[in-house]
């Protein structure tokens, strides 16, 4: 019979999953990612554990958090519109990220309009 324990806590300690004999150390991590130019947060950025397809995007206030296992080792940080930034995970639990704008990278929008709109605009 295998033991399986789990323990939860967001936003506070380290979460450890201990299952059978073997035992995969996972951490959640947390942070905010802001605007460099004001430090202003950044909605809609994307974090990604590089190597793996673990990735969140951050709230209104910039705010992210990740389940992070004990292999994980960068953290690719991106946005359109700003440079893209690559961060070492260390054992802190909290990161404040910085982007930079990139004028020259592609920002795609996307949007609906009607087809009664785009024939008055004609």
């Amino acid at each position: 019979m295998k033991l399986i324990t789990i323990i939860l806590v967001l936003f506070g300690p380290p979460v450890f999953y201990a299952v059978g004999m073997g035992q995969v150390k996972q951490t959640i991590i947390s942070g905010t990612v802001l605007n460099a130019a004001d430090a202003s947060p950044l909605e809609g950025a994307t974090i990604i554990v590089k190597g793996t397809k673990n990735i969140t995007g951050t709230m209104p206030d910039g705010a992210f958090s990740l389940l992070i296992s004990q292999n994980d080792s960068v953290l690719i940080i991106s946005m359109d519109g700003y440079e893209t930034k690559e961060i070492k995970i260390t054992k802190e639990t909290f990161y404040e990220v910085v982007l930079k704008s990139a004028p020259n990278k592609l920002a795609t929008k996307y949007s609906s309009i009607s087809k009664q709109s785009l024939a008055e605009n004609r």
